[in-house]
């Protein structure tokens, strides 16, 4: 079990400020959608989806959650395949809202071949609760072997009327664990940027399951095989579902100002006074994660992928 770590730094989250001018939201970004770049785009079915798209089918939905930041709440994002699509075509739809549930926004993505090597034609859309699109815009995707990125036109992807209309830049980029999204307002007459752009990182909230233990005198009180995910805490309760007086968590979170270094904190505080007990540190994508203190131990492994 990994012990007890102090990461010997400021421990402030950084959101990366956008460079001016820049053509792009996201930037570089480094990704792997393994065998996409290779597959061949077309399918003996004209009203199969190609290979590529049902392989990004099979690996975009799930549930993720945002890194956490102090000038945002942590957000929680769903995927899911949607029915109905086109022929040849997969759609999706997005819920994107706080990690308590709040706030919810629900979107509407569909993609198809383009009938050029390594691209795909898409569609964003804004959904109501009903899950009926409101206003939706064209989407160009491009896959390689570094990853699948797609983006907007803010010429074609406006909202509003007269002098409140304006353009959307919104840019997707995925890597089959984690996903960028980048929003840019632009106003429709100069093209110039309105307000700041957004980018949010999310990664997939793997499920944990562990145990707790909270030494009592002589004795060890003991929460055993509950659940935990990034961004929703967990008050433990042991065998005679009584408190154990802490909450557990987990979040990903951005180690240093000015790098793109994220780490899975897991974070143990007290429940009557809000005051962190104790704190480990490990890579993203580990298998397990825990605490090891002479009255707290706490055992974290991964339940499913």
């Amino acid at each position: 079990m990994p012990k007890h770590a102090d990461p010997g730094r400021s421990g402030q989250t950084y959101r990366p400020r956008l460079p001016g001018g820049g053509s792009t939201l996201l930037g570089l970004v480094a990704l792997m959608l393994v065998g996409c770049a290779t597959a061949p785009q077309t399918s003996t079915d004209p009203d199969r989806p190609s290979p590529v798209l049902q392989q990004i089918a099979a690996r975009l939905p799930g549930e993720y959650v945002s890194i956490q930041d102090e000038n945002r709440p942590v957000q929680s994002l769903s995927i899911e395949r949607r029915s109905g699509a086109e022929p040849g075509e997969v759609a999706f739809s997005l819920i994107q809202a706080d990690a308590g549930g709040e706030n919810q926004r629900r979107y509407g993505l569909s993609l198809q071949t383009a009938g050029i090597e390594n691209r795909l034609d898409g569609r964003f859309a804004l959904l109501n609760p009903q899950g009926r699109a409101r206003r939706s815009c064209p989407m160009k995707f491009h896959v390689t072997d570094q990853g699948l990125v797609g983006e907007t036109d803010p010429a074609s992807c406006r909202f509003g009327e007269g002098a409140e209309a304006v353009g959307l830049l919104k840019e997707m980029a995925f890597d089959g664990q984690s996903i960028r999204i980048g929003d840019r307002l632009v106003e429709a007459e100069s093209g110039e940027p309105r307000g700041e752009d957004q980018v949010i990182r999310f990664f997939r909230a793997r499920q944990f399951s562990g145990w707790l233990g909270i030494r009592d005198g002589e004795e060890w009180r003991i929460a055993r095989d509950f659940g935990l995910r990034p961004g929703v805490g967990v008050e433990p309760l042991d065998a005679a579902d009584m408190s154990l007086g802490v909450l557990i968590e987990l979040n990903y979170y951005r180690m240093e100002r000015g790098n793109d270094d994220i780490l899975l904190r897991l974070t143990v505080t007290d429940v009557e006074s809000g005051e962190t007990i104790a704190e480990s540190w490990a890579a993203p994508g580990s298998r397990n994660i825990g605490v090891a203190l002479p009255d707290l131990q706490v055992g974290l492994n991964i339940a499913s992928q």
